[in-house]
């Protein structure tokens, strides 16, 4: 029953799941209380029901599962603002399971959404004794970096992560990103796009770690045709994106990508037509991508 729960909790069918699994007042099963938790998260995010079915959940549970719920509480409360909270779910996390990745990652992330960098490196301290270099270290370095205005520096930690790390399409979007807002240079704006079509070929090669969601492979192609369109490829950029919405005619973005590459095109060559663009204007719809 409860493998079943969580197969209409992946489904979205909450209420289902609930019923599925029936009284569970008794039971001793730390997954079945898990699945209740997230069922009553999903439906309502600040639900105060979700913290006391995660703590149930927490007494029947091994010490790698308990990791695992310490850290989705310490998310459950900054998702619902009670930063205290979060900071001590998570310390409680680090104190009990001190090299748990997951946890650090964790910790690091919290400090430098509240701003507290003095957390956040010592997170980072404690992921590379434990880890090493991982890729979401750099990312959350980059990030640090750029809450203090320092992009140079924030641009090394993603020329890291795409140089020790370069099967990860995350290091290439990323370091793509940070190089084309530098894009009054014209060296940076070709490097952009170097980066931007490794993470489109990353996408589909089986060699290459692929982030999860079909949005990274959209952004990626997103990012990759604005860096062409930077460069003066227009033709190559409407081609990448008329593929797009082929692929994904539901993705609003890529049809307006498609617009802006058309114009631009438009725009360098008196002889191309204008009037395909009008084509492209379409309402967005709640199914858009």
């Amino acid at each position: 029953a409860a493998n079943r729960a969580r197969v209409l909790l992946n489904m979205k069918k909450y209420d289902e799941a609930v019923e599925m699994l029936g009284d569970i007042d008794q039971c001793e099963d730390s997954f079945v209380w898990r699945t209740v938790a997230f069922c009553e998260f999903f439906q309502d995010e600040n639900s105060e029901d979700t913290i006391g079915l995660l703590q149930q959940a927490l007494q029947f549970a091994d010490d790698t599962t308990k990791r695992e719920i310490l850290v989705y509480m310490c998310r459950v409360f900054f998702k619902q603002n009670n930063i205290v909270k979060a900071k001590q779910a998570i310390a409680q996390c680090i104190k009990q399971y001190g090299g748990y990745t997951v946890g650090l990652l964790t910790m690091a992330t919290l400090g430098l959404v509240v701003k507290e960098p003095a957390v956040t490196n010592a997170a980072i301290d404690q992921i590379k004794n434990s880890a090493g270099p991982i890729p979401s270290v750099y990312f959350i370095q980059a990030a640090l970096h750029l809450a203090q205005d320092q992009k140079s520096q924030a641009q090394m930690q993603l020329v890291k992560a795409a140089h020790q790390h370069p099967q990860y399409q995350e290091s290439w979007i990323k370091l793509g990103e940070i190089l084309m807002s530098n894009s009054h240079n014209q060296i940076s704006g070709r490097q952009a796009e170097i980066c931007t079509t490794s993470a489109v070929v990353l996408a589909s090669s089986p060699s290459g770690f692929k982030s999860e969601g079909e949005n990274w492979d959209l952004y990626a192609n997103w990012l990759d045709a604005r860096a062409k369109l930077a460069n003066g490829k227009a033709d190559e950029a409407i081609r990448q994106l008329q593929t797009l919405v082929r692929m994904y005619p539901q993705s609003d973005f890529s049809w307006f990508y498609l617009g802006v590459a058309l114009y631009f095109a438009a725009l360098a060559d008196k002889n191309r037509p204008v009037h395909p663009i009008i084509a492209l204007l379409r309402p967005l719809t709640q199914n858009s991508v």
